[in-house]
């Protein structure tokens, strides 16, 4: 799945006209990228480092750390590329989701929005591992020109040059 959208981006990419000269030069990068400093370094880490050193514990929140404190992972995305990866999984999810006696636990590890798209991507694809349209899977580019219409206002098309 992840793949799927990376390819899409990817595709998306390749089928533009290269521009005649190389978009970004020495002359016209903004200064403050040049400048922009790696975040993960510097006094604070250094000082992060030297309590580790004496055994005390930190936790590095400057870098985007949520599960260290106790977060849970986001588990949706998790669950569909799961299923979508595992067609014995998926069938005994759907079992589950129809009452099957013995799928309580497969019920509270998938819920039923997960296992619905993850057999919508299935069905859409002829393996996980198989190659796909030059431009990634159609149902996954039309839930992305959906969601760019939804959320922009604008027109976003999902079928285009293969």
């Amino acid at each position: 799945m992840v793949c799927a959208i990376l390819c899409l981006a990817s595709a998306h990419a390749s089928v533009l006209s290269a521009p005649a000269e190389p978009p970004l030069t020495p002359e016209n990068i903004n200064p403050r990228l040049v400048a922009a400093e790696y975040a993960v370094r510097g006094r604070l880490l250094d000082r992060a480092k030297e309590l580790e050193s004496v055994g005390r514990r930190t936790v590095k929140c400057n870098i985007g750390n949520p599960q260290a404190l106790g977060q849970r992972p986001l588990s949706w995305v998790r669950q569909v590329l799961s299923l979508v990866l595992n067609a014995d999984l998926l069938e005994a999810a759907e079992a589950a989701a129809c009452g099957s006696s013995d799928g309580e636990a497969l019920r509270a590890l998938f819920p039923p929005d997960a296992v619905a798209r993850a057999r919508v991507y299935v069905d859409a694809i002829s393996s996980a591992g198989a190659y796909s349209d030059s431009q990634g899977v159609l149902c996954v580019r039309e839930e992305v020109a959906h969601f760019l219409r939804e959320r922009d206002g604008c027109g976003s098309e999902a079928r285009g040059q293969s």
